[in-house]
């Protein structure tokens, strides 16, 4: 685990933290859990450059998984105790410290008058007086604070440990803010002291040490509650499902007809007894089911098993299917039954892991109830009722707040809506689970739905009218009698509407060319991961297309020009790029590396110069255009004087530590005409490319090192 940056660091560093805290994160989902039985330790100062570890002697070594600490003297008989919060049960633990020793303490408490009211960020020096044998003591020095380590805030009177010492010669505290220091003198030990700032003087508590302590347990009256026997999970944004499809006992793929209200699909098999009640149950409620609407789908899971595979339709033999058949028949069971195959699973297990948390295999019985359109509208995991499932069908036509009301646990009034949740969530989702045919047809669905025919005219006009009294309040007032000031008004009036009503109709075009875009680009993501080079460029044109002057979207659609083998196109992407930003570094060099794969090196040392003039230590112009200039070709282009100034500045710049550096280095030496340090520097170059297991790059540079040794400069 990274630790959490405590300054503005470079975006590498923050990443790679951020990486680290998704990858825990990944990790509890998936099931993995801190172990909880860490055990604490405890460490004794010895004066020496060790520590002795005292963690079992001291008794603090449970295993309880500890996180915060804080010290006091609980029962003022002069030692520090501690009181510990855990992640683990006991939640606190409190460790009374009963060590029998002579030693003696000072405890001081601090007031602040001129500076802050509990002297927080005060120093305190304590001078002990050295006996005859010892040398001038080194002070006891303590800062008070307003909390220390994780989490954590101990009392605020400081305790200092004198060992034999019964006297504190002289204590200095240094108040903060204020600049003063107070001085003591001569403190007797094993006292209670408060100092007020600006007073000469310590003034000694009383203490008492009549603290009772309670070793009776108390017993805890546990009341017992009913067991659930399913979660149920209804969902305030229902996700969409991709089209179902199961496998009838035939063995033929079949889709379920769309029902006219809502459908469940019901996960079973024929060895899970919760199963078999459940679907007895369904079938005794047939009837009223089926009068609200409900069309019931139960999929066997018997073909999933492990080891069975995942073509449903060639492990059919797996199980007996007459077996099957005969037990739903003597069920009476009237819904539709069938198979579930892998892909349907994964659907239903995506969907499963967007809702919840904690990413687990599907149980069984497990149920998905979805409305009209085909969305998940709630979750069973466990056996569900009739009765439930006709509850939940009452709530398919519900408005939010409704739904809110009927499934909270407890009463209540909502702060915050519930935002829509938009549908390319869900295609998200699909795509983390590897299922992309599935993210692309969630996609393009809402594509279609965002690409429909709207009158936007007639949505802004309807909106306007919703807004119309707080917007235009003066189209509601009575008109003036004077014909002339009545038109004016009138003209007035319908010109703030048009105007405001235009807004609405701009803000409408926006949002709904936002939508494309996050459409579009997906699109263009999934494309490219199922290595569809051509339905990414459609993808990535049509972003342009929406926001021409974006300079990542243009980069984006250079490149995918440059994977179709389309440079001239690739070349105006590029140049359109640098067009809206001089600066945008990434636009030089994908440019200036078409032209290299175009054979016109001489329009890529053009760009690579351009880039240089705007940020003269870029390091990949550096090195491209110096190697460049040492090894091309043709003659008119090499210069071996420009080509040794800019590698020479590269590796100043990043330090003689990576082997390509070197390379372009000693390339730049030998065109320069001084083979001897060509030779060296490339001998450096191939240890560390040996170094970090680059092999085929060492012995390349071994047979460019012969040519050095020859006197004959490297060539392209």
């Amino acid at each position: 685990m990274s630790q959490s940056p405590t300054e503005s660091t470079a975006n590498d560093e923050v990443n790679r933290y951020l990486t680290n805290w998704n990858e825990l994160g990944l990790m509890i989902a998936q099931g993995a859990s801190f172990s909880g039985r860490e055990r604490n330790c405890c460490f004794l100062n010895t004066h020496s450059s060790q520590f002795a570890d005292v963690s079992a002697i001291t008794g603090l070594d449970v295993p309880d998984d500890s996180r915060g600490l804080a010290l006091v003297d609980w029962d003022h008989d002069g030692d520090l105790d501690l009181w510990l919060s855990n992640r683990t049960g006991p939640r606190v633990r409190f460790f009374r410290n009963d060590q029998d020793t002579a030693n003696h303490y000072l405890a001081l408490q601090l007031q602040g008058t001129k500076s802050n009211r509990d002297a927080i960020g005060a120093r305190v020096e304590v001078y002990l007086k050295p006996s005859k044998s010892e040398s001038p003591s080194v002070p006891l020095i303590q800062t008070l604070r307003a909390g220390e380590s994780f989490l954590s805030q101990s009392s605020k009177w400081l305790h200092f440990g004198l060992g034999d010492h019964t006297l504190a010669e002289r204590v200095v505290i240094r108040w903060p803010g204020s600049g003063t220091t107070t001085v003591l003198q001569n403190l007797p030990a094993d006292r209670h002291y408060t100092i007020v700032e600006g007073q000469a003087s310590a003034m000694a508590l009383e203490t008492s040490r009549d603290v009772h302590w309670s070793d009776e347990k108390q017993s805890v009256e546990l009341i017992e509650e009913p067991t659930r026997a399913a979660t149920r999970t209804v969902l305030m944004n229902r996700r969409p499902l991709s089209p179902v499809v199961y496998t009838n006992l035939e063995g033929i793929p079949e889709k379920p007809t769309q029902p006219p209200r809502a459908t469940l699909i019901n996960l079973w098999a024929t060895w899970c007894g919760p199963c078999l009640e459940e679907l007895r149950a369904l079938a005794d409620h047939d009837a009223e089911l089926r009068q609200r609407g409900l069309n019931v789908i139960a999929l066997s899971t018997d073909l999933l098993q492990e080891g069975a595979g995942h073509d449903v339709e060639l492990q059919t033999d797996l199980v007996n299917r007459d077996a099957l058949t005969q037990t739903m028949r003597a069920f009476d069971y009237p819904f539709t039954v069938g198979f579930a195959d892998q892909q349907l699973i994964a659907a239903l297990s995506t969907i499963h892991n967007q809702v919840y948390y904690a990413q687990r295999s599907l149980p069984l019985p497990c149920s998905f109830l979805l409305d009209a359109q085909g969305r998940v509208a709630a979750i069973y995991k466990g056996a569900v009722s009739a009765q439930q499932l006709m509850d939940d069908l009452a709530l398919l036509e519900a408005n939010t707040e409704t739904i809110a009301t009927r499934t909270r646990p407890f009463a209540g009034s909502r702060v915050l809506n519930v935002e829509e949740l938009s549908p390319l969530v869900a295609a998200e989702a699909y795509r983390e689970g590897g299922y992309l045919k599935e993210a692309q047809a969630e996609v393009e669905r809402y594509l279609a739905e965002v690409m429909a025919t709207h009158d936007l005219d007639q949505m802004s006009a309807a909106l306007m009218g919703a807004l119309r009294p707080t917007v235009a309040p003066e189209i509601t007032q009575p008109l003036p009698s004077a014909s002339s000031e009545s038109d004016t008004l009138t003209k007035k009036s319908m010109t703030t509407v048009e105007s405001q009503q235009a807004a609405i109709k701009t803000q409408l075009v926006k949002l709904r060319e936002r939508e494309q875009l996050r459409c579009y680009d997906l699109l263009a993501r999934l494309a490219r991961e199922q290595r569809d080079v051509a339905g990414e460029l459609v993808a990535r044109r049509k972003i342009v297309e929406l926001a021409p002057q974006s300079v990542a979207a243009c980069l984006a659609l250079g490149r995918c020009y440059m994977q179709n083998r389309m440079p001239e196109e690739a070349i105006e992407s590029f140049s359109h790029a640098i067009e809206l930003d001089a600066s945008a570094r990434q636009a030089y060099l994908d440019l200036a590396l078409v032209w290299q794969l175009q054979q016109r090196t001489d329009r890529a040392i053009e760009v690579y110069r351009q880039l240089l003039v705007r940020q003269p230590d870029e390091p990949e112009a550096l090195n491209n255009l110096a190697w460049i200039l040492a090894t091309s070709s043709h003659d008119a282009l090499r210069n071996g004087a420009d080509a040794l100034t800019l590698a020479q500045r590269l590796c100043d710049r990043e330090g003689r530590r990576t082997p390509s550096t070197l390379s372009t280095l000693a390339a730049a030496l030998a065109e320069y005409g001084d083979f001897d340090k060509a030779v060296t520097t490339l001998d450096e170059a191939i240890r560390l490319a040996r170094t970090e297991g680059a092999d085929d790059l060492a012995a390349k540079l071994v047979q460019r090192r012969e040519l050095f040794l020859q006197h004959q400069p490297f060539r392209e």
